[in-house]
């Protein structure tokens, strides 16, 4: 089966940007965080409120050891709002509306661990799949082999987002979403493998970071990849 519509031009090109800017940074961590907070464009790049509001979260993350900032902060009303917004601005942008959010903006705040939604469940969908996006750079796909040792982790949860969009796909109970299809679709992801076993009956229940708990089997011949863009 095939699922088409239009894909997001705005999405695909920030992903695409985002990738590239990866390339560019430094692999340590917290080199990234040092060049990240401390930028060397001019302020007209960077609105100052922007600005302040970005190092009032600094100093959060600092004490607090996340950026899950309460939307109402009663230590600071202002901040807990900002939070809000950043993350209002990024659905946005993955719909394809008008959004004030810039990849300089978003790396800012990869670069000190910002949670996109207060949601766990969907913060770990998006640990894990900037993960994917991670591996796809440096293998050219995002084929993640099941029994991948290097990360076991990723293995499993690439077999579960084909699992979940199978179930999507057939109206079954499923974690699967627009969003993420086209997330996904934006990297080349291939939805479905030759001779590849992927479990989906009996129990599709997921985990926090959606890795599906389901133990039966069922083989899947079609190698072709199924772009599903869908809004």
């Amino acid at each position: 089966m095939r699922v088409r519509t239009d894909t997001n031009n705005s999405l695909i090109s920030i992903l695409v940007e985002k990738k590239r800017i990866r390339h560019t940074y430094p692999a340590n961590r917290a080199q990234r965080v040092q060049r990240s907070t401390n930028p060397t464009r001019s302020t007209t790049t960077f609105d100052l409120q922007w600005q302040s509001r970005y190092h009032e979260l600094k100093e959060y993350n600092t004490l607090n050891k996340h950026t899950n900032v309460p939307k109402d902060y009663t230590r600071n009303p202002q901040l807990g709002r900002w939070v809000n917004t950043q993350r209002t601005q990024y659905n946005l942008l993955l719909n394809g509306k008008e959004s004030g959010l810039t990849t300089e903006r978003i790396n800012l705040l990869d670069a000190i661990g910002f949670a996109w939604s207060s949601d766990m469940m969907t913060i770990k969908w998006q640990l894990m799949y900037a993960e994917l996006v991670e591996y796809e750079i440096v293998n050219r796909d995002t084929n993640v082999p099941f029994d991948y040792t290097r990360n076991p982790q990723l293995g499993r949860w690439v077999n579960t987002q084909r699992t979940q969009y199978k179930l999507w796909l057939h109206k079954g109970k499923s974690d699967m979403t627009p969003e993420r299809i086209n997330l996904l679709d934006a990297i080349g992801f291939r939805w479905r493998m030759k001779r590849e076993i992927i479990p989906i009956d009996v129990d599709t229940s997921t985990t926090d970071d959606g890795t599906s708990t389901t133990t039966n089997n069922s083989n899947d011949d079609d190698g072709d990849r199924k772009p599903a863009a869908v809004w």
